[in-house]
């Protein structure tokens, strides 16, 4: 499904009746860096041309000292209709969000942390709502369905979104993720699938949200099978690169491939290796720079030497991202073969250089690639992706023009998805929300909106 913001109603976004006082939840929130925290940062900034937003962030935790960055970066750059207020990490999110959690076994207990966090945000937003009372509460990061917050509890249209981390790793890919993955991942599924179906607090958010917004059609599914429709907005945003210029490959020489993120079994980079033999099998000329590194990346380089194709690839290691963007910049196209992902930055980032992109057809790249920017395949099992990538390979090194046109079309579709779009589509919903007289009357009786009987909980965080 294809993400297309100039179906919404963004085209008549001048339209707008007035500024609202809208309060985001951004746990996640900093003008520097990418992931969650860039989410919430570029969303909430630029809704702030349009809506008086006031956001409940983080300062950070450990050495993030997010309070500091985002307090100098607005002291230089002031961002008109955007106050920031930091909600102070309780005891329990202090102890369970260190380093890595996120990303491991212990990830139970950094979200054990991080629902404490949205207790205290809850609280600090009952308070600000009784001094000002706002027209909207949207929950933006983290991104994740399963912690919802608790803003939806307050007697004022609750928006949430986008929402992500849905998608699953079909079963026959795990022989590629390693051991340890096999494990963190294989836990990770085993918990999507029960919370999907249990978790009460997220589907009673979702029942009382005026509108959701995901990033992946399993999201969007998701929501249908809650009772609530969905529309998708990815969570990452493109930032159009001027001095990109357009691609063009000539059969003279090796069709130039890059690849680049965290070496981790989830990224599977072997189906790129394997499709290279093929290629090189079939007489075609491919050359692979890797740019990353991670516990992956010996066993890679193994792989690589075993299969033949070792002369073919370049490894860069990690480097900085400006450099990693040069790297990219010079080749043809981006393999990008990762399993299970939101929306990747890096595939934003190869379309604003104009770079065509060949991907699982899974995952927000189902969203944001199309036919005229790359070259989207079955995720069936490991050999079929690799007889997909291969063939992938072999029809831009032997249609003459392919390159340059899908080139053309990456650079028209990073302009569809710069984070102007997705802030103007999510601002369209709020004004839709509000012309349908939806505006809080503090009583959590306002038209369309859940009552407290309805949602069969209390004001108070649970």
């Amino acid at each position: 499904m294809k993400y297309d913001p100039t179906e919404d109603s963004t085209q008549r976004h001048g339209e707008r009746h007035r500024r609202a006082r809208v309060l985001v939840s951004a746990f996640s929130f900093s003008p520097v860096g990418g992931s969650e925290p860039a989410v919430g940062w570029h969303i909430a900034s630029r809704l702030a041309q349009w809506h008086d937003v006031t956001v409940l962030c983080s300062p950070g935790i450990a050495n993030q000292n997010r309070r500091a960055v985002i307090e100098d970066h607005l002291a230089r750059k002031p961002v008109a209709g955007l106050t920031v207020h930091f909600v102070e990490p309780p005891v329990l999110t202090r102890l369970f969000q260190a380093d890595g959690r996120r990303d491991s076994v212990l990830r139970g207990l950094y979200y054990v942390g991080y629902a404490a966090w949205q207790r205290a945000a809850y609280r600090q937003a009952i308070e600000l709502h009784r001094q000002q009372r706002f027209d909207l509460v949207h929950h933006l990061t983290f991104t994740g369905y399963r912690e919802p917050g608790y803003l939806w509890k307050l007697p004022v249209p609750f928006v949430w979104g986008p929402v992500g981390g849905v998608p699953e790793i079909p079963i026959s890919y795990f022989p590629l993720l390693g051991a340890r993955d096999q494990l963190i991942y294989g836990a990770k599924e085993l918990m999507n699938e029960a919370q999907k179906r249990v978790a009460l607090r997220s589907r009673r958010a979702a029942l009382a949200a005026r509108q959701v917004w995901v990033n992946s059609e399993p999201a969007r599914q998701m929501f249908e099978r809650w009772g609530r429709h969905a529309m998708l907005v990815p969570e990452t945003g493109s930032s159009p690169q001027p001095q990109a210029a357009v691609r063009s490959y000539h059969s003279g020489g090796p069709l130039k491939l890059v690849w680049s993120g965290v070496h981790i079994g989830v990224k599977a980079m072997p189906i790129v290796l394997h499709a290279m033999k093929r290629a090189k099998d079939a007489g075609v000329e491919v050359s692979l720079t890797v740019v990353g590194r991670g516990t992956a990346t010996a066993s890679w380089v193994e792989l690589a030497e075993r299969l033949g194709v070792g002369s073919q690839v370049r490894w860069t290691g990690a480097l900085p991202h400006d450099q990693a963007l040069t790297e990219m910049a010079r080749a043809d196209v981006l393999a990008f073969s990762s399993l299970q992902e939101g929306t990747p930055h890096v595939v934003i980032e190869a379309l604003s250089l104009g770079l065509p992109v060949i991907c699982h057809d899974c995952c927000g790249m189902r969203v944001v690639v199309t036919d005229k920017c790359g070259i989207k395949l079955k995720m069936t099992d490991p050999q079929t992706s690799i007889g997909g990538f291969a063939d992938a390979m072999l029809k831009l090194a032997g249609t003459p023009g392919l390159v340059e046109s899908l080139s053309r079309g990456a650079l028209a579709r990073s302009g569809e998805l710069t984070w102007d779009r997705h802030a103007a589509v999510i601002s369209s919903g709020y004004d839709r929300i509000l012309s349908e007289g939806a505006a809080a009357d503090g009583l959590g009786e306002s038209p369309g909106f859940l009552r407290k009987d309805q949602c069969g909980t209390s004001l108070a965080p649970s």
